[in-house]
């Protein structure tokens, strides 16, 4: 499809074509948590990233792309665990329409906005987060199939970017260190409900008929199926679970956003605006499951007993993906040796965390600023903040504020004729009080190998929950709540 397409705006014949240009990339990265700060976590995760690309250029000069990747994860902990997963990295075609109309469709990453640490604008293309902070930054944007439609003229530049099918942010929601339910969080829940110590039986009234046997039985079953689900079936299940009711993929479900650029001397600036579905789900625990987490209290009669079996015999989750308008702008500009970068950004309809499996659905407004100091290509200094606002803010969030301000930084240093680089990153949640600092130092051997360590610390003022009921009630930030993934990661990166 994509080769006659090309060949319908052919023009003639002009000498040889350039070759293609092929590359390909594998990285194993070996992480290991030195401390136990949790008896059960992967003390030892793997991962594995591979990509291989080709590039080529047509008769018209037009252009066309394919890459395929492959990743592999081992975490190793109370079990070993491991998947691998073979996908469509950017694959498309970019080419003239005639006049001053460009096309570039296939499967791809489209990126809005100009900060990279703490990103405002970048909103198109949903996340792939099931391995938390280890994630690599090639793989952490899912592709999707669009199709951007250009005009340009001077130095205007208008792009119609059309997404025909709904998606979703990766993630697992348990039995992982990156997971909203750490591992046996979910077991622990389950046993305490069946211990008359912490979870009280209603007393029956007016003779009614005591089926408290009844949901005991049921919720020792339910403990004795999640202990006996193999890891495949869980991950599987989770997947089902995060994409829950995802609106079919047709063309009807898809979104659609504009872009206005103007580029001059040193400077650039856009406004951008679209119609877009959350990427990430309004998950709400059923109220029912909620109220007996909350009063620790359990139906004894046959009434509450089948609503509790209602609750979760369909998923405990009720689940929507709201539609949100878009709109914002982004900016830099060249001053002397200092880059300023500038995003801001509107949603109508953000998904926010709340107590209790909770969720609410609220607007939001964020804007973000970052400077660089380039001294030549051996040195590199790079800061960023962002701050949000959500509006109508509800008192129970969970890993946000009403309003939250957050700074992150870098420092890279290169020596040894390019060979040798030291690394410094960090990210600090003002609000929260949390932050993390991430060191690298990377050798590169010759045209083919590259070796690196990189330490990871995680720290914050609110502890890590340690209980099913600290997870409910969790008032820290994002870091505070993973702090027990400090790390040291090891690498060797090969390019043929």
């Amino acid at each position: 499809m994509l080769f006659l397409l090309s060949l319908a705006h052919a023009e003639p014949a002009s000498g040889p074509l350039p070759p293609p240009t092929l590359g390909a990339l594998v990285r194993p990265e070996v992480w290991v948590d030195p401390v136990r700060d949790v008896s059960n976590e992967d003390g030892t995760e793997i991962h594995t990233w591979s990509r291989a690309w080709v590039k080529g250029e047509l008769r018209n000069h037009d252009a066309y792309f394919l890459e395929a990747r492959l990743q592999h994860h081992v975490m190793i902990g109370k079990d070993t665990e491991a998947w691998w997963e073979a996908s469509l990295g950017e694959t498309g075609w970019d080419g003239k329409l005639g006049g001053p109309f460009r096309l570039r469709v296939g499967n791809l990453v489209e990126k809005w906005g100009k900060l990279d640490l703490l990103p405002v604008a970048d909103v198109i293309n949903p996340r792939d987060i099931r391995v938390g902070a280890n994630m690599n930054s090639d793989f952490s944007h899912i592709p999707l199939p669009m199709g951007i439609l250009a005009v340009e003229g001077g130095a205007f530049r208008a792009e119609t970017v059309l997404i025909p099918f709904p998606s979703t942010d990766r993630l697992y929601t348990r039995e992982t260190d990156w997971s909203y339910m750490r591992q046996d969080y979910t077991d622990q829940l389950l046993g305490e409900m069946t211990n008359p110590n912490i979870y009280q039986y209603e007393e029956l009234v007016g003779g009614e008929a005591d089926f408290s046997v009844v949901l005991d039985s049921s919720i020792q079953g339910m403990r004795t199926s999640l202990f006996d689900m193999s890891t495949q079936f869980r991950r599987n299940l989770d997947y089902t679970m995060t994409s829950d009711n995802l609106p079919e993929a047709i063309v009807g479900n898809g979104e659609i956003a504009e872009r206005l650029e103007w580029s001059g001397h040193n400077v650039d600036a856009a406004l951008f605006g679209g119609y877009f579905r959350s990427r990430q789900p309004n998950a709400v625990l059923d109220p029912y499951l909620q109220n007996t987490l909350q009063t620790q209290t359990l139906p004894s009669n046959l009434e509450g007993v089948q609503e509790f079996q209602a609750a979760t015999s369909g998923g405990p989750l009720n689940v929507d993906w709201p539609r949100t308008w878009i709109g914002g702008l982004d900016g830099s500009a060249l001053v002397g040796p200092l880059q300023f970068r500038l995003d801001g950004a509107f949603k109508s309809a953000q998904v926010v965390r709340r107590a209790w499996g909770n969720t609410s659905v609220v607007p939001s407004l964020a804007a973000g600023l970052g400077v660089d100091w380039y001294q030549s290509t051996h040195f590199q200094l790079s800061v960023e903040s962002r701050y949000t606002h959500l509006m109508d803010a509800p008192d129970d969030l969970m890993f946000s504020l009403e309003d939250q301000v957050q700074v992150a930084g870098g420092v890279r240093i290169v020596t040894l004729r390019d060979r040798l680089s030291f690394q410094i990153g960090g990210l600090f949640d003002v609000t929260f009080v949390e932050g993390m600092f991430r060191p690298s130092v990377a050798f590169k051997a010759n045209d083919h190998f590259l070796f690196d360590v990189t330490g990871m610390l995680l720290a914050g003022k609110t502890d890590a929950p340690q209980t099913v009921d600290d997870i409910f009630q969790y008032e820290g930030g994002v870091m505070s709540y993973f702090q027990a993934n400090d790390g040291i990661g090891f690498a060797v990166q090969y390019t043929p």
